[in-house]
């Protein structure tokens, strides 16, 4: 019977493995709906709003109420930031860092995302749909731009439109046909097909201003959004700075102030992580994340430092060369995900600080109603773990296919910006050498090198593993559909190697937009299930673990903060999300 990760023995992965290199940060590219989260709608739930919903009034918060007269106004929040932001336009940022510091700080869509993945009125205050593919928006009066234009309806329709052509055109293109402009402040839209993620969806997508759209200013340059913070600085490598937008058109509520208390932030960027580490813990930065693992037990046990976590709705994953012989064999690259040492990787790379990854889908809020524990277990139970026979048989079995000999020269490719990506992928890559049936070179790239690489144009024709990580949203769909279907190839996210498979994007598409199956949750269920199974048959893709998102802030100088589960929504969920009672402080006098 086949060992699994339960029953493997911690030291024969362990012998004959060197200690793994340690390099660098932390780094995720970016799925059209990691950065827009998604969530389900039940046949019977009115994907609209009730006329008196308001952000940062809901009732049913798991959180305490924050006493305003708590709260200190002003100060400048310092985030040490481990990437670069590569990108300030909407419609071709690529990568999470770009979105968690510039599209959620500076830029808002028609819906808001909680912490839980449920939709709020955003820019628009209220919706209706009319039937399965037209919904009309009710936009907020009297919104402002940072650069004094007021929000219309005009703006919607062309910042949708934007998006045609453009590296994130799937993030609108997959649902959107057309809409009509009824009023200043009422948009009816009309979708190409049912959708089950559209509303929560259209928080990632932003609404520009007409100086933007009309092309008078370039967003690369300065971009200009309705956030509650105003872009002032950007230093290519070495900070960027945001100031407060007094102008926000959020009123206020018994838990939230009307705007951030936190003036500015200033996120310094510091790719080293050591440097990072020394930053926090001289109150250099406030806060940081993505840290190496074996730093974060110290930093939790210590009463200088809050550290707040929550299981991420991402995961860390190998992507296989498809487009070449012999990894378009299934067999191959099962064995190859069968010689992952998940277990050896979570205690000795993230020190617990993260959960084996089993399927493609990790267990965040709502994703038991979709993927329960006992098909977990009986999936991998049948296709996962650790187990070395297993592994060289199916390997055998594919060369002996493909005509080819032992051992097979093999390219890894990870960014050196992340310490512990490059650790484990240096254990995979023992394993894979100790395994006899490969000869494994590894090769490093800094982070923006490495976007480009991976999911820039001609990414598939690069022959080589590639070790990355995704961070997916609240909706099962987002989770394999940047990674596996078709219409998600590169260039753009996340189909690196332009792997295709008729029978898996069929299920993908019925499970988001067949209108028999796309809010009905048990529907849905069936057809994720289906096409878990047919994934981990295939194996376009090795899954190596789920991640925890973790902040770690100055005890004492930073209150308030909590973290979100989705990367991309980090920085500014952390400091100030009215639609979740969220909002944080700095004390002045602890510093």
């Amino acid at each position: 019977m086949p060992r699994t990760d339960r029953d493997i023995n911690r030291r024969e992965i362990l012998q004959g493995m060197g200690a793994a290199g340690v390099v660098g940060l932390a780094g995720c590219i970016g799925d059209d709906d990691d950065e827009i989260e998604d969530d389900d709608t039940d046949d019977d739930t009115d994907p609209g709003t009730d006329d008196d919903t308001d952000p940062g009034t809901d009732d049913d918060t798991d959180e305490e109420e924050t006493d305003l007269d708590e709260i200190h106004d002003g100060g400048e929040l310092v985030i040490g930031l481990a990437e670069n932001i590569a990108d300030f336009d909407p419609v071709s940022m690529n990568d999470t860092t770009s979105g968690m510091t510039v599209r959620t700080l500076l830029y808002e869509g028609l819906t808001a995302i909680d912490f839980e993945g449920d939709p709020h009125p955003g820019l628009a205050e209220d919706w209706e749909q009319i039937d399965d593919t037209t919904f009309e928006f009710y936009l907020r009066e009297g919104v402002q731009f940072h650069n004094g234009e007021e929000l219309h309806a005009e703006q919607v329709k062309r910042s949708f439109e934007r998006y045609e052509g453009e590296l994130r055109e799937p993030d609108v293109y997959e649902w959107y046909e057309d809409s009509e402009v009824v009023d200043d402040h009422t948009l009816e839209v009309h979708l190409s097909q049912p959708d089950a993620t559209m509303i929560t969806g259209l928080a990632g997508v932003p609404i520009l201003p007409d100086e933007l759209l009309d092309g008078d200013t370039d967003p690369d340059e300065h971009p200009i959004g309705t956030g509650a913070y105003q872009f002032e600085e950007f230093e290519d490598g070495d900070v960027f700075r945001a100031s407060r937008f007094e102008d926000h058109w959020f009123e206020g509520s018994d838990s939230v102030p009307e705007t951030p208390p936190i003036e500015e932030i200033t996120c310094q960027i510091i790719r080293e992580d050591a440097s990072r580490s020394s930053a926090l813990q001289t109150g250099d930065v406030h806060h940081s994340f993505g840290l190496a693992s074996d730093t974060l037990d110290d930093f939790d046990a210590s009463d200088e430092f809050d550290l707040t976590s929550t299981p991420a709705g991402g995961y860390e994953f190998m992507s296989y060369p498809v487009q070449f012989e012999p990894w378009d064999n299934a067999n191959i690259r099962a064995g190859v995900d069968r010689l992952i040492p998940r277990p050896i990787i979570i205690e000795e790379v993230y020190h617990g600080w993260a959960e084996r990854s089993d399927l493609p889908f990790a267990e965040i809020s709502g994703m038991d109603e979709f993927i329960p524990d006992d098909f977990r277990e009986e999936m991998f139970e049948e296709y996962g773990g650790y187990d070395i026979d297993e592994a060289v048989e199916l390997i055998e079995e594919g060369f002996d296919e493909e005509g080819i000999d032992a051992p097979l020269d093999v390219n890894l490719v990870v960014n050196a910006d992340n310490d512990d990506r490059v650790q484990w992928t240096e254990l995979v890559a023992e394993s894979m050498e100790q395994s006899g049936m490969f000869d494994v070179e590894l090769e490093t790239f800094e982070w923006t090198e490495y976007v480009a690489r991976v999911t820039g144009p001609g990414s598939e024709e690069n022959n080589e593993i590639v070790t990355i990580g995704l961070s997916a949203g609240f909706d099962p769909d987002s989770f394999i559909r940047a990674t596996m279907y078709t219409g998600r190839q590169t260039p753009g996210c996340c189909n690196i190697h332009h792997y295709s498979n008729d029978e898996l994007d069929d299920l993908i598409e019925t499970g988001r937009h067949d209108p028999d199956v796309a809010f009905d949750t048990d529907a849905r269920a069936e057809v994720y299930q289906e096409a878990t199974e047919l994934i981990m048959q295939e194996a376009p893709v090795s899954f190596t673990q789920f991640g925890t998102e973790i902040d770690i802030v100055r005890a004492g100088e930073v209150h308030g903060w909590e973290t979100h589960p989705i990367n991309s929504y980090k920085i500014i969920k952390g400091i100030y999300a009215p639609e979740s009672d969220q909002v944080a402080w700095l004390d002045p006098d602890a510093a």
